[in-house]
């Protein structure tokens, strides 16, 4: 398992266990996933699926908050999901978001119209192939990346960047 993924899911274990955690973790997304909601353009009439939300799917927090938007993850880690749906009950978001297991590949995407592919997914090029060959036309499709900078400026500045693709 890469750093990143094994950092990100270690900090997502142990913030999932404090309401602190969660709001820590929110002052970081929040200004990213706003930034992915105006590039995917969403609303409160998507029905987006986050691939691979850990034991804070922050994305999906997000989205929900500020969209109003129903918002499935999933994630293959059994523990990150029973950790993630406490935080969708704690934050009284169980009406807009669901956590269910299940794995990037083998999940089909054809009723959402709005698809974010967080970038520990593994292996995200297979996950987003998939994803595209089994939308449906105009499906819009986020998929979050790693920038081409060091890992200081990574930890310093925004970690990730997102590509908008539309089938």
């Amino acid at each position: 398992m890469c750093f990143i993924r094994w950092t990100t899911k270690w900090l997502e274990q142990s913030a999932s266990c404090r309401c602190i955690g969660w709001y820590l973790f929110e002052k970081y997304y929040r200004n990213i996933v706003t930034t992915e909601i105006d590039l995917g353009n969403i609303g409160a009439e998507d029905r987006v699926l986050c691939i691979g939300g850990g034991s804070v799917p922050a994305t999906a927090i997000v989205i929900a908050q500020k969209t109003k938007a129903n918002v499935t993850v999933i994630d293959i880690d059994a523990d990150a999901v029973n950790r993630a749906n406490k935080v969708i009950k704690k934050l009284k978001l169980t009406d807009l978001i669901d956590v269910i297991q299940a794995g990037g590949e083998e999940i089909c995407p054809k009723d959402f119209s709005v698809v974010h592919i967080a970038r520990q997914v593994f292996p995200q090029k297979r996950v987003l192939q998939s994803v595209w060959l089994r939308s449906i036309r105009g499906t819009r499709i986020l998929v979050r990346q790693q920038n081409d900078r060091g890992l200081l400026a990574r930890l310093v500045r925004k970690m990730n960047a997102t590509t908008l693709l539309v089938r």
